[in-house]
């Protein structure tokens, strides 16, 4: 019986270790992941970065052709409400936004509201419309995934 229970002790405090581990993240395989922007291969992003808690930028290359954008939001199952008020480097640029072939151009979005931890990576959902320069004008959206915890 002295055995039995011993071992009984020593499985309960392994299970409470565990679930500890897991209650606080450590095991969360998100966590282990490298830092990472995808879009599809339409636009080809080269930075990425969540500055605070209500700042996420990313940088972008477009592979596509001549496009003007018309709207950038950005979502998470981390953020209160989407993000989609866009800080440009120059001031003077608004919506539509054009967008040439080959060149890169770099978003801030701001009034971002966090309700999820900043020690977990979040995966941020962006979406890009946009609309054809040449030819028939129609608009459309391209995707892309940040992977990213607060610096």
């Amino acid at each position: 019986m002295e055995f039995l229970s011993n071992y009984g002790w020593a499985i309960m405090v392994t299970l409470v270790v565990i679930a500890a581990l897991a209650t606080f993240g450590v095991l969360d395989p998100k966590n282990l992941l490298p830092d990472a922007c995808l879009f599809q291969p339409r636009f080809q992003c080269t930075d990425s970065a969540i500055n605070s808690p209500d700042l996420i930028s990313f940088a972008i290359i477009n592979n596509y052709e001549d496009i003007k954008i018309t709207n950038v939001i950005v979502d998470s199952e981390g953020l209160l409400y989407p993000c989609q008020t866009v800080l440009y480097p120059n001031a003077t640029e608004t919506f539509p936004l054009a967008f040439h072939k080959n060149e890169e151009q770099s978003f801030e979005m701001a009034g971002c509201k966090f309700s999820g931890s900043a020690r977990k990576k979040t995966k941020y959902f962006v979406n890009i419309t946009y609309l054809k320069t040449d030819g028939f004008p129609y608009q459309s959206t391209i995707g892309g995934e940040i992977l990213a915890k607060l610096n």
